[in-house]
């Protein structure tokens, strides 16, 4: 079994070498107008990188980036026709046109998703060639823009051979620059934009931003691929951005799946393959492609990558149960200054102000959830907040930590109110929660799920795009999560376990860990004790208690009321929306209305 898994590991190094030498003893080997057709290819898988990474790494549905390929073809032929720029001076120009492009696109993602952004950029498709006749004097119209300059290299003419070998650089670049993406903390960001855009709030990430930044790193291979296009047609026409483009971009992008650059190579030589072999102006060529695409999603629905995926379950086996099980370190074990390691979480130094709620209401239509609520959240303290079903905990939490607007009253985290900023704002305050659904990226490891945590105050973002300075920067967070997993008990070999491995109760401790990583001062953690066992619960309450001893302060949903009595300083009881018991000390039980006291057997 492990002499397969390591076979299986070392299959795609070899392959990606073989596809390598391949590209580069292709053009001695086929005949040259091949050759133009497979540099074509690796242009369009170019694309369709930039295509997948803001639609299957971001989860933005953006069709349109056919529309940068053009932008930035058009602005490169303009100048270097009509301004007489040279080829390559021309490069920084497409590429900052094509990010123009790109973020105009994008303006409809910042208050819409899916289908209507998906429309709203294809439809940005469908104008080309109208935009082209229409300012004919700039495009050339029908018959676009020629006479184009030849790429040369320190005064050398790079002819057929040096251009082909200009795209293969291209390609692989856009490959390594998509596979360093993901592995990065920017593919760790734009995946929980993906998957979990409110863990991401919570964290103090914008969303906005971050789907700016998606989309401005999706625009680079898309502006480079439409760069080069150029020399290698010498000419630039409407022809060249047609439906069929955008037909083969995103057939390749959707072969591929998720989290598979490779996969993307793969699928745009199925697609572009089939369109340079039947020929573009062939009327089988977008019958041909969407009868591909049904094949290709009949075979492999969830795409290349998830076959592949499927291939080396199979192959290797299920993993061991007691391995996966097996999240915390045992309670013998001793981990150094576990006690202390609350007190080395980041965050604002020296801040414990408490949490004021004064007079908060909250109405869905006629429902009142909230009525009149006062409370407050000391430092240092673990405040239980109970009630039945429906009694307005946590919508009271939702307001707390921006989810929901209040209709009237105050939050106040030390002098700074609350009500009115977005979550992102308010957890870049100190005050972040978790879900009563766990919202982890599933695709991610329990690593970079806890990493989250670190996105607001990481400085590694632009640099990480940097090939070469993984190892470096992975150290750094690994310094930086280190408490946590010191707080939590965490066994190492959790780590790097896939989040969707995980059973529903530890995936609730992870997110504890990921709200502990962002150094807040007060935390609202939304039935946490749910789906763990009583070994676990001990953990986790001994976790908190540490957390709440270094100045933090705890608000804890919980319905398993030995727990809330166990761990808790306070407690707070609502019912149907009002403060009906306030319990400043849990010796006081006396005070707790009998229908809780019955869960405490």
């Amino acid at each position: 079994m492990v002499v397969k898994n390591l076979h299986l590991a070392a299959a795609g190094p070899y392959v990606r070498t073989l596809a390598v030498l391949a590209g580069i003893a292709a053009p001695f080997l086929v005949a040259s107008n091949v050759a133009f057709q497979i540099q074509l290819i690796m242009l369009y898988a170019t694309a369709a990188l930039a295509m997948f990474i803001c639609m299957e790494i971001a989860g933005e549905f953006m069709v349109g980036h056919v529309v940068v390929v053009a932008v930035a073809a058009y602005i490169t032929a303009w100048f270097n026709v009509k301004g007489g720029v040279p080829p390559w001076w021309t490069l920084p120009l497409a590429i900052v046109a094509g990010a123009v492009a790109v973020l105009i696109l994008g303006l409809p993602g910042i208050r819409l998703s899916g289908f209507y952004l998906a429309l709203f950029s294809f439809f940005a498709v469908l104008i080309i060639p109208d935009i082209t006749r229409l300012s004919r004097g700039v495009t050339g119209g029908e018959f676009g823009l020629s006479g184009v300059g030849k790429l040369s290299l320190f005064g050398t003419d790079l002819g057929t051979i040096g251009t082909y070998f200009l795209c293969l650089v291209v390609v692989v670049g856009a490959y390594l620059y998509t596979r360093n993406i993901l592995r990065t903390t920017w593919g760790t960001r734009l995946m929980a934009l993906r998957d979990s855009p409110q863990a991401l709030q919570a964290a103090g990430v914008p969303l906005t931003s971050t789907k700016a930044i998606g989309y401005l790193l999706s625009s680079l291979p898309a502006s480079v691929a439409g760069w080069l296009i150029v020399f290698v047609n010498g000419v630039v026409f409407p022809g060249l951005f047609s439906l069929s483009l955008v037909i083969v971009l995103l057939g390749a992008v959707v072969a591929a799946g998720r989290n598979m650059a490779g996969a993307v190579l793969v699928g745009t030589a199925i697609f572009a393959g089939y369109g340079q072999f039947v020929g573009p102006f062939s009327e089988w060529s977008r019958l041909g492609l969407g009868i591909v695409l049904l094949l290709v999603i009949i075979i492999a629905p969830s795409g290349l990558s998830a076959l592949v995926g499927r291939r080396r379950f199979r192959r290797t086996g299920p993993a061991d149960p007691d391995d996966a099980a097996d999240g915390f370190l045992d309670d013998a074990d001793e981990v150094p200054g576990e006690e202390s390691a609350a007190g080395e979480l980041g965050g604002p130094a020296g801040r414990t102000a408490g949490l004021v709620v004064e007079h908060v209401s909250k109405s869905f239509g006629g429902n009142l959830a909230l009525d009149d609520v006062s409370c407050e959240f000391r430092p240092g303290r673990i405040v239980g907040l109970v009630g039945a079903n429906g009694s307005g905990k946590t919508t009271l939490v939702n307001v707390m930590t921006g989810f929901l607007p209040a209709d009237s009253g105050t939050v106040r985290l030390g002098e700074v109110a609350l009500l009115g900023m977005a979550p992102a704002a308010i957890a870049r305050q100190g005050l972040t929660r978790t879900f009563q659904i766990p919202q982890l990226v599933d695709d991610l490891t329990v690593r970079r799920n806890l990493e989250i945590g670190l996105l607001r105050r990481s400085s590694d973002s632009a640099a990480a795009l940097l090939v070469g300075r993984n190892a470096a920067l992975q150290r750094r967070r690994d310094a930086e999560l280190q408490p946590v997993v010191d707080i939590l008990r965490l066994a190492p070999s959790l780590l790097d376990k896939p989040a969707g491995a995980l059973s529903l109760g530890m995936k609730r401790v992870i997110e504890i860990g990921r709200a502990l990583a962002t150094g807040a001062t007060v935390f609202c953690l939304d039935e946490p004790a749910a789906g763990l066992d009583e070994a676990e619960i001990e953990r986790l309450g001994r976790a908190l208690r540490n957390v709440a001893r270094a100045g933090r302060t705890v608000v804890l949903i919980e319905h398993h009321m030995r727990f809330v009595v166990e761990v808790c300083d306070d407690i707070l009881i609502l019912d149907r929306g009002r403060v009906q018991t306030w319990v400043p000390d849990v010796a006081q039980l006396d005070r707790l209305p009998d229908s809780l006291r019955t869960h405490m057997a």
